[in-house]
């Protein structure tokens, strides 16, 4: 009987261990096998993000892009105009509802996309998808998740992705379910659905 049980207990042992042994090859062989997938499709996405906004290389310096100090002293300042001062009064609006820091930033949104002929609700929406109005920024002074860099001043980053914008409304992308699949192609149907959102909550003027 004593005899029985030792053989019992020992093909239990055996069995257990080969389980063990069984289940950590199985799970290590698992384990590379998704290592693996995942670094391929890591590096697939990458490919991916880098033809779009997010990844684009060349971020302009201040220098180099267009802030304009003051009008021609021939024409009349739009900053005057009563659609100007609407504008601004719009974005500002939008801003603090959210508690957004960019909101300081309204005539700087307007100014910009009157310049590069593009909607003034636009780039200010996407502020909002990228990073809550300024709230929670990936790079410094960078609300728009545009590069892969910071700028010297929120300013800098309205008129560089303002003028980013004018090039995608030269391409016919004008609409924020259209620029989705260029800005953010990984989640392209969400992204466009925020941004129209947003835009919605501004009067188009």
């Amino acid at each position: 009987m004593l005899l029985h049980r030792q053989v019992q207990r020992k093909r239990i042992q055996r069995l257990v261990l080969s389980t063990v042994i069984v289940g950590f090859i199985f799970f290590s062989v698992f384990g590379y096998g998704l290592y693996k997938w995942t670094n391929e499709q890591g590096e697939e996405h990458v490919q991916m993000l880098q033809t779009m906004a997010l990844y684009t290389n060349v971020i302009a310096t201040e220098s180099e892009i267009v802030i304009p100090d003051k009008y021609d002293v021939t024409v009349a300042d739009p900053r005057k105009t009563e659609l100007f001062l609407k504008k601004v009064a719009a974005v500002k609006s939008f801003f603090k509802k959210y508690g957004a820091p960019l909101q300081k930033n309204a005539e700087d949104f307007v100014r910009a996309a009157d310049m590069y002929g593009i909607d003034y609700r636009l780039v200010p929406s996407i502020s909002m998808i990228e990073s809550s109005g300024g709230k929670v920024l990936f790079r410094p002074y960078n609300p728009f998740g545009w590069g892969r860099s910071g700028y010297p001043s929120f300013t800098a980053a309205i008129y560089d992705v303002s003028r980013g914008m004018s090039r995608y409304y030269a391409g016919g992308l004008k609409q924020c379910e259209r620029i989705a699949y260029r800005y953010n192609p990984v989640t392209p149907e969400s992204w466009g659905r925020k941004c129209r959102s947003f835009t919605n909550q501004m009067p188009a003027l």
